[in-house]
C-alpha cells in the first residue's frame, strides 16, 4: 500500500512540474493590459528631454495603447519628430496625429 502511495505521489509531482514547464514556455495567455497612464507619461518625458521640442505645446492622450497627439508646432520636422517619439513608446499601439504646423 505503501509503495502504491509513492507511485502515485509521484506521478502527480511529475504532472505538476510538467505543467509548470508548458506554462513557463508558451507564456501568458492573456494579452497585458495597456497602461495609459504611463504611455502618456512617458512620450510627455520624452518631449521634455529633447532640447527642440520641449518648448511646444503638444498634448497627449492614450485609450488602450491608441495615442492622439495634439497642439501646434513650427515646423514639419518637428511634427514627425514627434510622432516617431511617440510611436517608440512601449505599449503604443497607434498615433492619430492632429498636431497643426503653423508656419511663420
Amino acid at each position: 500500500m505503501q509503495r502504491h502511495r509513492a507511485f502515485i505521489s509521484a506521478i502527480l509531482i511529475c504532472a505538476i512540474f510538467s505543467l509548470m514547464g508548458c506554462t513557463a514556455l508558451t507564456g501568458p495567455k492573456v494579452e497585458q493590459p495597456v497602461d495609459d497612464t504611463a504611455i502618456i507619461n512617458t512620450i510627455k518625458a520624452k518631449i521634455a528631454d529633447d532640447p527642440e521640442l520641449r518648448q511646444l505645446n503638444i498634448k497627449v492622450t492614450a485609450r488602450k495603447g491608441e495615442v492622439t497627439l495634439s497642439g501646434s508646432v513650427p515646423r514639419r520636422d518637428d511634427q514627425v519628430r514627434v510622432i516617431k517619439l511617440a510611436l517608440s513608446v512601449q505599449g503604443v499601439r497607434s498615433v492619430q496625429d492632429n498636431i497643426m504646423v503653423n508656419k511663420k
